[in-house]
């Protein structure tokens, strides 16, 4: 019986002790190679990594271009905080009571 050939390109990845174990662990217990799980999380984080390397490529090709929309990106969640600091305050003082507090038998005068 032949053999099947894996045309895929291979990599070395060198893992700190921690990720190692818990790796080792997951192959173990899913009963898995090492090899596929790496190869599977890599695939899960490849849209992240479109979108790392289309930014990267923007600020090589346009760098101005990238710090106005870098500018603009932080504008624009300086003013989301903003709002939602806004949003939280008037919860708050909805929340608070006005007024005086009706006096009980008891309390010191004052």
């Amino acid at each position: 019986m032949a053999r099947k050939v894996n045309r895929n390109p291979r990599v070395q990845v060198t893992l700190s002790p921690e990720a190692m174990a818990v790796l080792d662990e997951l192959a173990i217990l899913s009963e898995q190679p090492r090899s596929a799980i790496l190869s599977e999380l890599v695939d899960v984080a490849l849209p992240a990594m479109s979108v790392t390397l289309e930014a990267l490529r923007v600020v090589r090709r346009q760098p101005e271009e990238a710090r106005k929309l870098l500018s603009q990106f932080a504008h624009q969640q300086t003013a989301h905080l903003a709002q939602a600091q806004l949003d939280l305050d008037a919860s708050l003082d909805a929340r608070t009571v006005k007024g005086r507090r009706r006096k009980m038998k008891g309390d010191p005068i004052g």
